[in-house]
This record gives structure tokens, sequence and C-alpha cells, in this order.
């Protein structure tokens, strides 16, 4: 016989649900820097070290690979808010949870603007930004932070209070 977990709300999964894509987004970018890091120094090489077909395969690779992992953490993303807003449809709730979640997206949103004010000097940074401007989606996920965060809880408030059955 299959147990029925005794959740009544899924607010405690959003902070994990946004810690896995700011560590992902920060990886992917840190990733890419990496890969601009090795194709520079690969490109700086003179040709008896480094053959030509070699500095175009590297330079090929950092070119076919940073736009790749910038759609994989907007697919991400777009990924665990649809996946959030059905399991909110699905998990029975009530009303007495009003006050949790309205206390969450506060408290949620003030760790999304720390979180975006400190993405902004790292975001600075002479390699980051050759990186990140590559990384438009990403970017603009970690610039716009807190609004998305904010659209989030609301998605997942909507999605949890207005279901037209009646849970305990």
């Amino acid at each position: 016989m299959l147990r029925k977990p005794n959740k009544k709300g899924n607010f405690a999964d959003i902070p994990e649900y946004i810690s896995t894509i700011m560590i992902f987004a920060i990886v992917l970018l840190f990733t890419g820097v990496f890969l601009f890091e090795y194709n520079a120094r690969i490109q700086s090489m003179d040709n008896e070290t480094i053959p030509e077909v070699a500095k175009n395969a590297s330079a090929n690779l950092e070119a076919a690979v940073v736009p790749k992992f910038d759609f994989l953490g907007a697919f991400i993303t777009l990924f665990f808010i649809i996946v959030s807003v059905i399991a909110a449809r699905l998990i029975p709730s009530s009303p007495k949870y009003i006050i949790i979640a309205i206390i969450a997206m506060i408290f949620l949103a003030f760790v999304a603007m720390i979180i975006e004010n400190v993405w902004d000097p790292i975001s600075s940074n002479a390699k980051v930004s050759a990186v990140a401007d590559k990384m438009k989606f990403t970017t603009f996920i970690l610039d716009n932070l807190t609004a998305v965060v904010v659209v989030y809880c609301i998605l997942i408030g909507i999605s949890m209070f207005t279901k037209t059955e009646e849970t305990l």
C-alpha cells in the first residue's frame, strides 16, 4: 500500500529549487570563464607549439558550448517553475497556509535581493563579463533574480490557493 506523504504545501521546496538554479547558473558561468581563458591561452601560443587545427578546434568549442550552457540554464529554470506549479496544484493545501506563504514570499524576495547584490560585483569582473555577455538568458535571470523569485512565488501561491476542491 502506498503511503501518501503528509505534505500540505511546497513553499519549503522553493528555496531548494532557487539554490539549485543559482548554483547551476554560477557553475555554468565559471565553466564558461574557464573555457574562455583556456581558449585565449591556446590562441596566444605560436603555431609550432599548438597547430592551427587545434586553435580552430578550441575556438569552435568555446563558440559552441557557451550558448548551449545558456539555453541549458534557461531550460532548467523553466523546468523548475513548471514542476513546482504542477506540484502545487497536486499537493493538498488549505487557507491556513496563506500567512506562511506570504512570510515565505517576503523572506525569499529578501534572499534574492542579497544574492542579486552579490552577483553585481561578480558580473562586473572583466573575465566574467566577457562570458556573461555571451550568456543572455543566464545573466538576465541573475540580474533580475528578485523579480524572477517574486513571480515564481506568486505562481506557486496562485496554484496552491486557487484549487476548487475542498482539502483539509
